[in-house]
């Protein structure tokens, strides 16, 4: 929570900054990339999308997109698909059945 512009919570970077451990560089440096990865491909998913709708998505609206989306139901199911849809990993059949040759390219 905030209280008068003060986190009362500590981050991870709190955390690893604050630890007595002897790796704190590594931890760090882990925890940086781990962020930066998570920007980099929020931005690759964003562009992508931008070109099949014709005009770019800002960060505010993918936000607002994203949480409408994932409160829309409990089911972890539903929740996962939507996951995929968004970062475009769904496969469709078709290319399943060009992967595996055992499957059908049809729903």
């Amino acid at each position: 929570s905030r209280t008068e512009g003060v986190y009362d919570k500590l981050t991870e970077l709190d955390k690893i900054l604050m630890g007595t451990d002897e790796k704190v560089i590594k931890k760090l440096y882990g925890h940086l990339l781990e962020i930066k990865l998570e920007e980099e491909q929020i931005k690759e998913t964003m562009i992508a999308w931008g070109g099949n709708f014709g005009y770019g998505i800002d960060l505010e609206k993918w936000q607002k997109l994203w949480t409408q989306n994932y409160k829309v139901t409990i089911s972890t199911a539903y929740k996962e698909n939507l996951y995929k849809m968004f970062y475009r990993w769904h496969l469709p059949p078709t290319r399943i059945a060009k992967m595996f040759k055992n499957k059908s390219d049809r729903c």
